[in-house]
């Protein structure tokens, strides 16, 4: 079974991990078992690319999933995020998906689930790990088919002229926000690198619930939600390197675009997620929760504005355009990039999947916490990846190094953990 796909096979050099913390004795032989059974439920996960770089398909024909494992503590949990984020699928052999078992004692682990961004978003690694802990505790999956192309189930108001009308008419609200409060400004640059050169580099924060259920509750009282107050943190925490204020900046959540869809998509694996974006006046005295007010209102109108699938549909066929244009392979790959990074919103940015419905207490093994984070390549330099899951909230850092430096990481995160405990009072 094939299913054809077109990307620029550099430019999607993206990986995914997702990661785990788990307590419970647990065999390696169970382990292998469960992977199996979640590779026979999932078709990408049985998947490789073959074809011509620009015009790819996927191919069935692969091993099992590896499984590499590591006796190592907590503190090497963001250290092996970053191996692994920086470590290339072979493509063309598969499967896009790999884990690794970091055993901390003998019943306390973290589980990672890395996979290549073409057949997996946040979402698509919560159903990975949710069907893993059913697997575990000895339950049948049911065998899903392969999940047909999207394009056709993408709103008529972002295909064809309609969909172009709306890209003309988000770039020319773009342009006046820009005239009326000067160009967007972001983290500086303070060493320019190219994309192949540029490394990512993990922070890793963990609120316990009780945080969590506070701030949440206080959120809900400001009219606003725990979202908003994580990307009011963000901004505040990242202003002070940015400049003399006030400062024109963006904001960019990442979507679940499933429900979208029609029919909307199921339990698939893939990419179903896009950006929506707003701009924001920030100053010296800007005040936490009328600016996480403000940051969810913004994300309310991007959606109700059609902007996340006129993103999905429009820049995409673009770039392959221009990729297309330059005559493919290298040249193609590094036009379509800056064709790409230069489409971009440069935006601070948070990727949050709520809540994940995954059992914590699982038999003999017990869920502590669920996050993951993603090398940005062009999609940008800086970011925030969150998830919560038994009430405990995963907050991640990622920065793309040179241009970013771990010191401005060190100091915004830093920053941010001391604003969303003075939230509260």
């Amino acid at each position: 079974m094939e299913q054809t796909i077109c990307v620029a096979d550099d430019l999607c050099s993206l990986n995914f991990v997702m990661h785990c913390e788990l307590f419970g004795e647990l065999a390696e032989e169970s382990l292998h078992a469960a992977l199996d059974k979640v590779q026979a439920r999932h078709p990408l996960l049985r998947m490789r690319l073959d074809g011509e770089d620009g015009n790819l398909w996927f191919r069935q024909g692969v091993g099992p999933i590896p499984l590499r494992i590591v006796d190592g503590s907590t503190s090497s949990v963001a250290s092996e995020a970053e191996y692994e984020l920086h470590t290339e699928f072979d493509r063309r052999r598969g499967p896009m998906v790999r884990c690794v078992w970091i055993r901390h004692d003998l019943a306390h682990a973290t589980l990672f689930a890395t996979f290549h961004h073409l057949i997996g978003d946040g979402i698509s690694g919560s159903l990975l790990y949710r069907d893993l802990m059913q697997a575990l505790r000895g339950e049948d999956l049911d065998i899903l088919p392969l999940a047909e192309s999207m394009d056709g189930h993408v709103p008529t108001t972002a295909r064809g002229l309609k969909g172009f009308a709306g890209l003309v008419k988000l770039a020319g609200r773009r342009l006046s926000r820009i005239l009326r409060h000067g160009p967007l400004r972001f983290l500086p640059v303070e060493r320019p690198a190219s994309f192949g050169e540029m490394r990512a580099a993990v922070r890793m924060l963990r609120f316990e619930p009780e945080f969590v259920c506070a701030l949440s509750d206080r959120a809900r009282r400001e009219h606003t939600t725990l979202h908003g107050a994580l990307a009011a943190a963000i901004v505040i925490a990242s202003t002070p390197e940015i400049g003399a204020l006030p400062a024109h900046i963006a904001f960019s959540s990442a979507l679940n675009m499933r429900d979208q869809f029609s029919p909307p998509i199921g339990d698939d694996l893939g990419l179903y997620a896009t950006l929506a974006y707003s701009t924001h006046v920030v100053g010296d005295g800007t005040a936490f929760w009328p600016l996480a007010r403000e940051l969810k209102q913004g994300l309310n109108e991007a959606i109700a504005s059609g902007q996340p699938f006129l993103g999905v549909t429009g820049i995409a066929r673009w770039i392959m355009y221009r990729y297309r244009k330059a005559g493919g392979g290298e040249a193609g790959r590094q036009t379509a990039a800056k064709v790409f990074s230069r489409g971009m919103i440069k935006a601070f940015a948070l990727t949050n999947i709520g809540k994940v419905a995954i059992a914590t207490d699982n038999g003999p093994i017990r869920v502590a916490s669920l996050g993951f984070v993603v090398s940005l390549s062009v999609l940008g330099t800086s970011a925030f990846t969150a998830s919560t899951i038994g009430g405990t909230l995963c907050l991640n850092s990622i920065v793309m190094e040179p241009v970013v430096s771990r010191n401005t990481q060190n100091r915004v995160v830093e920053r941010l953990h001391d604003i969303l405990y003075s939230a509260l009072h």
